[in-house]
């Protein structure tokens, strides 16, 4: 089975930190948020911390997400308590206030989901205008949120580099000075796709269809085309190993059956043979 898992760390430049993270269940989807309580601000550690229990009583709560809501609701009752930024993110969008960031990371690029986020007014400070994002967590991406103390002070290429690698640690600490300081609070969230148990057999990897499409009616492994290239694209993801696979594309339908030749690593797409507007992905399932 294929789920959502989560790296979670929170580093104190200080004796008293103001950064805030957490990540929280809601269905079969996450919620990852932080928050960088404003340091020249009374108040900033108790502001981060009312947006994450903001934030969890809206998961708790199963209301639809609305996380531009939450965040003005938020700000409205941070006026009296302190300041703070806030990034908040689940498998497909999100909401951002200040200049703690979002960045969408793939094998050889990345998005930065907050880019011209504005630096303030922050919650708690005035008229704050939280930006939203839309994007989709994918099995070869990372979804990073962190706090302006590893953005600003770890180069970008750094931070994509060590977030493949999936180590919270190992990115908290590149924020390092060389005497081993940090010259600000650092909070970090990774969250990815991980696949369960090995396959260990054909029945085995159509559960794994099935865990990773629940919301799909299954016959057989026929499904509607118009969800054709995102389930190919989760089937692409998929590690190697001795278990072959044809994934068909066609204008009615996505069929996917099995055999016995051995392909090489990697997949190929080409036009089928029949078709112009039909593919046959080949790839190898993990045992």
């Amino acid at each position: 089975m294929a789920t959502f898992e989560h790296q979670l760390l929170v580093v104190s430049a200080g004796a008293a930190g103001q950064d805030r993270a957490a990540v929280f269940p809601s269905g079969r989807d996450f919620v990852a948020v932080v928050a960088d309580g404003a340091g020249g601000t009374s108040g900033g550690a108790a502001a981060a911390e009312h947006v994450i229990e903001a934030v969890r009583r809206v998961c708790e709560s199963g209301d639809k997400h609305d996380w531009r809501r939450t965040l003005l609701k938020a700000s409205v009752e941070l006026e009296s308590i302190g300041q703070t930024t806030a990034v908040i993110a689940s498998s497909r969008g999100g909401a951002s206030v200040g200049d703690s960031g979002a960045w969408l990371i793939g094998e050889n690029d990345y998005v930065d989901l907050t880019e011209g986020q504005p630096r303030k007014p922050l919650l708690g400070g005035g008229v704050a205008e939280p930006r939203t994002f839309r994007f989709e967590l994918t099995h070869d991406r990372t979804l990073l949120l962190a706090s302006d103390g590893l953005f600003k002070y770890v180069k970008p290429a750094d931070i994509c580099a060590l977030a493949r690698t999936r180590s919270a640690v190992a990115l908290v600490e590149a924020a390092r000075l060389s005497t081993g300081a940090l010259q600000d609070d650092v909070a970090v969230v990774l969250v990815y796709w991980r696949l369960g148990r090995p396959f260990d057999s054909d029945a085995g990897v159509e559960q794994w269809l099935r865990a990773v499409l629940p919301d799909y009616a299954f016959d057989g492994v026929v499904v509607d085309i118009r969800e054709a290239e995102r389930i190919a694209g989760i089937a692409w993801q998929l590690p190697a190993g001795i278990h072959p696979f044809e994934l068909r594309l066609s204008p009615n339908e996505v069929q996917l059956s099995f055999g016995d030749v051995a392909w090489p690593e990697g997949y190929r797409k080409r036009p089928a043979a029949g078709h112009p507007h039909e593919w046959l992905v080949r790839r190898v399932i993990a045992c």
